[in-house]
């Protein structure tokens, strides 16, 4: 009886490494590696931020790169403006997108952020953000290198 449970056991441990091993493998769909280019388009500011009128707001990317460049610089926002930034960002496996409200005093806040993968289709996108109070869309486009 003890080694019909240790066989059990055994095909158990088994089991479950084939399943790791599965889903480490599926998983890697978003892994692979290939050069893309995402194309930011517009920022809409449906709704400011709670607090005091307009938005001060700026892009960050996971590459370290930011719209406006300079750290002090941003674009002023109203319910209802649309920014054109017209920034493209190249990356291989995965771009980050942050939308940031710049703040005079305390730590800027996170409007929000999303991921753009490399083995997204090219195309147009929108994505709905909504931190702080907020409600912005950030359209984008997506393209591969050919």
């Amino acid at each position: 009886m003890r080694s019909i449970f240790g066989g059990i056991v055994s095909f158990a441990r088994v089991a479950s490494w084939a399943c790791i091993a599965f889903i480490g493998v599926a998983g890697a769909a978003h892994a692979q590696s290939a050069d893309f280019a995402v194309r930011i388009l517009s920022v809409e500011c449906i709704e400011t931020t709670t607090g005091p009128a307009r938005d001060d707001v700026y892009l960050e990317f996971s590459t370290g790169e930011r719209i406006p460049r300079r750290s002090a610089d941003s674009i002023t926002m109203d319910s209802g403006d649309v920014w054109n930034p017209k920034a493209t960002v190249r990356a291989t496996d995965s771009l980050q997108v942050t939308v940031w409200e710049l703040d005079d005093v305390g730590s800027d806040d996170e409007i929000g952020s999303f991921v753009v993968y490399a083995d997204d289709d090219d195309g147009r996108y929108t994505e709905q953000l909504s931190g702080d109070g907020s409600n912005y869309e950030v359209t984008y486009e997506v393209a591969h290198r050919q």
